[in-house]
């Protein structure tokens, strides 16, 4: 589902570009969580770039809502200490010898 739906955000005609938006913006959330994958936001991100305003408005809505949506589950992850998240800098395996540090 999702991969056509990304190829007509390409399409040149702007109407089908925002009629794909909009069915994007009218999906749940139970769907949005198992069918739309990284590559499907990654295309709603470039559709904020649009030429036309109307295309970049609802691109930043879709994006929004879906924000929205996700955010009850992402609170607790984002309310973690980053030393629950990521090893600490000792659990870190140590860099190879000849490895330099970039400044």
């Amino acid at each position: 589902m999702s991969g056509k739906l990304n190829e007509l955000t390409f399409i040149p005609d702007d109407k089908v570009r925002l009629a794909a938006l909009k069915v994007y913006g009218a999906l749940s959330y139970p769907v949005l969580l198992s069918r739309i994958g990284r590559s499907s936001l990654e295309v709603l991100a470039d559709r904020v770039k649009d030429k036309k305003a109307a295309i970049r408005l609802e691109a930043m809505q879709v994006l929004a809502r879906m924000w929205n949506f996700a955010y009850p589950d992402m609170y607790p992850l984002l309310r973690t200490p980053l030393t629950k998240v990521r090893p600490a800098k000792s659990q870190l395996p140590k860099p190879s010898p000849g490895f330099h540090q970039p400044y």
